[in-house]
């Protein structure tokens, strides 16, 4: 079950590398930029220069600090998410390990004078295979959040590299479907999608027709 949430929380870290652009009726155009002028080229020259070493500096001493850097304040929602849930399994699987192994440790024991805490209900074999199984998931538990904590350094360090990267508008690709004729007549025709990549006004290529 924890393994089960915790990939689920991985399914919604996916959108921490998003979709550039707008989709619109089947085209999808990247944003328009700003009409080139003296004045834009002065305000280029004036950016403040964005580190990624700064990034990723932040990012280690307060993990989503990268992400508020970089101006993804969203992002800080899925790495909390993902280092939290994976801190508090590993915890939780961590403390059923050690119940378990303490009342192994009593039934086992002839000069432990303690209760047993399950009263019987499990047997040493038993016991031993619980412990073995919370030991392992707590390992898991502790790996993804080392993942997780990994991910979010490689992520601000990306955005803070593209911080200033613009895509051009020539950059078009339209999908629309179409109907592929049958070979010389030896085969039936088939439903399929075409895509066009546009790069500028006057130069298309269309991609795949499948």
């Amino acid at each position: 079950m924890n393994r089960f949430l915790v990939f689920c929380l991985y399914s919604i870290l996916g959108l921490i590398f998003p979709l550039q652009g707008q989709v619109e009726n089947g085209i999808l155009d990247t944003v328009p930029p700003a009409q080139i002028t003296p004045d834009t080229i002065i305000q280029e020259k004036a950016k403040k220069p964005h580190s990624p070493q700064k990034a990723v500096y932040l990012s280690m001493v307060i993990p989503g600090a990268g992400q508020v850097y970089n101006r993804k304040y969203w992002k800080v929602i899925p790495v909390y998410g993902a280092l939290i849930s994976t801190i508090y399994f590993a915890r939780d699987n961590h403390l059923q390990y050690r119940q378990y192994a303490e009342a192994f440790s009593i039934i086992t024991n002839e000069k432990d004078e303690r209760p047993d805490p399950f009263n019987g209900q499990f047997s040493p074999e038993q016991l031993i295979t619980l412990q073995n199984t919370y030991l392992q998931d707590r390992d898991f538990m502790i790996i993804l959040a080392v993942v997780s904590y990994s991910l979010q350094l490689v992520d601000a360090y990306v955005d803070a590299h593209l911080f200033h990267y613009d895509i051009s508008d020539d950059l078009t690709l339209r999908w629309e479907p179409t109907i592929n004729a049958g070979l010389m007549g030896f085969s039936s025709p088939s439903a399929g999608l075409r895509l066009s990549l546009t790069f500028g006004a006057s130069k298309k290529r269309n991609i795949q027709s499948f």
